[in-house]
């Protein structure tokens, strides 16, 4: 059951349901009902486990940024080291005394380079990366003479620093969390505070003047929230602690489709 669309507020982001929640907890407690502090502390706690998830989206998501950039500027050392270590080769392969370090570039060439670098360095990150390893194991494990007649070795194993550094920026950026957890986790918060509210409702339905003073919270941040959307067309990003809505538009904290506003 949608709670949220019997109430018919307007949607609330993270931030103004916890300053909502914290704001009625003293008067709350003040009413005794054991049933009402359960669903209080049920919608604190999923306000809570929505919040740190879509933290960790955030941060994932500029982990994934920072990480991309990192790798897009060691991909291109990567190709260089490629580049350089088959135009030695080729170079070698095509002097034209020949002689055994031609022909052992040769080998390699045919074997491993027969279309230049390009099979490796057009692929995509995680591709590249993985190619580049199966080159070096390759390269260690058959080529080992060839290699130190052309005296690659050493390029052949700073070729390895470089890939390993690649794959390890790749890395960083894996998400642990989806979008999608954190958008289950914030409908499981706007449900909770939603029940809460009802559950307020329904207790003091006969008691108007006590209930409109246990709403009051709710009241303002409703009331915020109402003339920044007027002002901005948009749910503000609020602060937990004080409840006030920005000054002027900024980007959303939260990268989560927003639930529709009552006229």
């Amino acid at each position: 059951m949608d709670f949220s669309k019997m109430l018919n507020l307007r949607t609330m982001d993270n931030g103004s349901q916890r300053h909502v929640l914290d704001q009625m907890s003293a008067d709350l407690a003040a009413l005794g009902l054991p049933r009402l502090d359960g669903l209080h502390a049920d919608a604190l706690a999923a306000n809570e486990r929505a919040n740190e998830a879509n933290l960790r989206w955030l941060n994932q998501k500029e982990l994934n940024e920072t990480a991309r950039s990192d790798a897009r500027s060691i991909d291109h050392e990567l190709d260089r080291q490629l580049g350089s270590l088959h135009t030695i080769l080729k170079t070698y392969a095509e002097m034209p005394a020949g002689g055994p370090a031609s022909t052992q570039a040769r080998t390699v060439i045919d074997a491993l380079f027969a279309r230049g670098v390009a099979p490796y360095t057009t692929l995509s990150f995680n591709e590249e990366h993985n190619q580049v390893r199966a080159l070096i194991a390759t390269l260690r494990a058959e080529y080992t003479a060839e290699l130190a007649a052309v005296g690659v070795s050493a390029l052949v194993d700073q070729l390895e620093v470089i890939n390993t550094e690649y794959g390890e920026a790749l890395s960083r950026g894996v998400e642990r969390i989806s979008f999608e957890k954190v958008s289950t986790l914030r409908e499981q918060a706007d449900q909770l505070f939603h029940k809460f509210l009802l559950a307020l409702i329904g207790e003091l339905v006969d008691q108007p003047d006590i209930l409109a003073q246990r709403l009051k919270p709710l009241y303002i941040q409703q009331k915020r929230v109402a003339e920044y959307f007027k002002r901005y067309k948009s749910i503000p990003t609020v602060d937990p602690q004080t409840g006030e809505t920005p000054e002027t538009p900024v980007e959303r904290a939260e990268p989560l489709p927003l639930l529709g506003d009552a006229p």
